[in-house]
């Protein structure tokens, strides 16, 4: 998933007996204007009493909290996502444990209710490599997209099949994530020299 897609993810949306997601939503933060046309006298169109959201024209949206927004996923197709048997579990386990307020729904929020940001999503992500002992400062969620494809791709999996998954609607929209694996790569390059010096 995306990062917006997964931070816009309701516990509607998911199906935990048939292990589905349904990915129809994508959170972002839209920018405020002046709805008073400047006359308000404040600085910052987020303090105008009449703001207004501005977002691209055409663009489907549903307004969340503040400036937070829902709108439709980057190529504009829902999706359905399988899940596996343990991220059934594990969801099964976050949604028990919620304690705190949810008034949107979302399965993934900060612990006062309100939508979660990209930053968190990073912050988290480096968070749980440090406790796996993985020392990556930089690393952001949208790895994880470069990880699946590439994984999927060694794994000997049709584009096909794992693009329903990835979003891409072309197999031109995942080139730019898959990597060679280090692993894989000595294999290819053991097997070319001993071919060669057979």
């Amino acid at each position: 998933m995306r990062s917006g897609e997964a931070r816009a993810l309701r516990w509607e949306y998911i199906d935990l007996d048939a292990g589905i997601a349904e990915l129809s939503w994508s959170l972002t933060e839209g920018t405020f204007a002046h709805g008073c046309r400047g006359t308000c006298g404040k600085k910052t169109a987020g303090s105008c009493p009449s703001r207004r959201l501005e977002l691209a024209a055409g663009m489907e949206w549903a307004p969340l909290e503040g400036h937070h927004v829902l709108v439709r996923p980057k190529n504009g197709t829902a999706r359905q996502v399988p899940l596996t048997a343990a991220a059934v579990a594990q969801l099964r386990l976050l949604r028990e444990t919620d304690e705190g307020p949810n008034p949107h729904g979302l399965v993934w929020h900060r612990p006062g209710g309100s939508p979660k940001t990209n930053v968190d999503d990073n912050v988290h992500l480096r968070a749980a490599l440090s406790l796996e002992g993985v020392d990556r400062p930089d690393a952001t969620t949208h790895w994880l997209r470069h990880s699946y494809v590439t994984l999927s791709e060694h794994a000997g999996i049709p584009w096909a099949a794992y693009s329903g998954v990835s979003g891409h609607s072309s197999p031109e929209a995942s080139d730019p994530y898959r990597h060679t694996l280090t692993a894989e790569g000595r294999r290819v390059v053991e097997s070319l020299a001993d071919f060669v010096d057979s």
